[in-house]
């Protein structure tokens, strides 16, 4: 749950969009009728009657960890190391005890081809690696490299 109120403003408006921390900061500021910048996120304002969107996350590495989607009404749970996935139906099943995905093979492909996008993506740009003056990860010192090789952050920097 993610609550808000101003002085002045009464509202009892509830989104069931999915939304994330990324949305806080351009809610704030069109809130404040202050100009938007570029960042990532959506004014949880424009969300109120959205059934379209998918909120994706990540636990651990992106090619052994875990990534979950959720939409209105879905919420997928894709192990990339063990290739196991859980579905849960939010209208039904809040709380995330019984997985569906059996049930529904159509929602379990729709939203795993979403995860397997964003992941491409990830790894895509790690495979190129961080932006410096030399253009590679070269600057990473060998104890900073040794440490997140070892926490799985990165396997070769």
């Amino acid at each position: 749950p993610f609550f808000v109120g101003g002085l002045g403003r009464e509202s009892t408006a509830r989104i069931r969009t999915p939304t994330t921390t990324l949305d806080v900061a351009p809610t704030i500021l069109e809130a404040a009728g202050l100009p938007g910048d570029d960042r990532d996120g959506i004014p949880i304002q424009r969300q109120l009657d959205k059934d379209d969107r998918y909120v994706v996350s990540q636990s651990g590495p992106p090619d052994r960890g875990l990534m979950m989607v959720a939409n209105r009404r879905w919420k997928l749970i894709k192990n990339y190391k063990t290739d196991s996935i859980e579905l849960f139906e939010y209208a039904s099943d809040y709380g995330e005890t019984t997985d569906c995905s059996n049930e529904y093979p159509d929602v379990v492909k729709e939203l795993s081809a979403v995860l397997d996008d964003v992941r491409a993506d990830i790894l895509e740009d790690a495979d190129a690696g961080p932006e410096d003056e030399d253009g590679g990860a070269d600057s990473v010192s060998g104890d900073v490299k040794q440490r997140l090789e070892h926490l799985g952050y990165a396997d070769k920097l």
